[in-house]
């Protein structure tokens, strides 16, 4: 008892001072926000390629459904949210959304809601056939920042 007496009246104690844990603590952010800066651009690329893949998945339902089914006519349909916005006549989205693991029409709208990027988050997806050029595309927003899938 008597030494731990002796070396707090000398100044020899021992652990940390608060001065010294709150500079290692600022020193940890700086860090941590150097590192966070670093990571954050890659998080939305990640995010991107995510929704791509999405929309790569819905764009080989779409096209084995077309072949499938054997459509004549264009056939053009938006996923929302909450499913189909409209049946597009004589094309069956039941059997297109059981070819994405969806039970029904309606259940296609989670695909919609697994959109995670900026730019797609939110958006319909947008399927199109035109017979005539034989075109298909699957696409997700709009502009530069549409992410899109198509045979032409």
């Amino acid at each position: 008892m008597r030494n731990k007496i002796q070396k707090y009246l000398s100044g020899e104690r021992e652990g940390f001072s608060l001065v010294e844990l709150i500079i290692v603590i600022a020193i940890m952010a700086i860090l941590i926000g150097i590192v966070a800066l670093a990571v954050i651009p890659y998080l939305e690329k990640s995010r991107v390629g995510k929704d791509q893949q999405t929309v790569d998945t819905v764009y080989s339902a779409f096209k084995n459904e077309i072949a499938s089914q054997q459509i004549t006519a264009d056939v053009s349909f938006d996923i929302t949210d909450s499913g189909v916005t409209s049946k597009p006549a004589g094309f069956d989205v039941k059997k297109f959304a059981e070819a994405l693991d969806c039970t029904d029409a309606a259940g296609l709208g989670a695909l919609e809601k697994k959109l995670s990027s900026e730019n797609a988050k939110g958006q319909n997806i947008t399927c199109k056939f035109e017979y005539d050029t034989k075109t298909i595309t699957v696409s997700v927003g709009s502009g530069d920042n549409e992410i899109k899938s198509s045979n032409k």
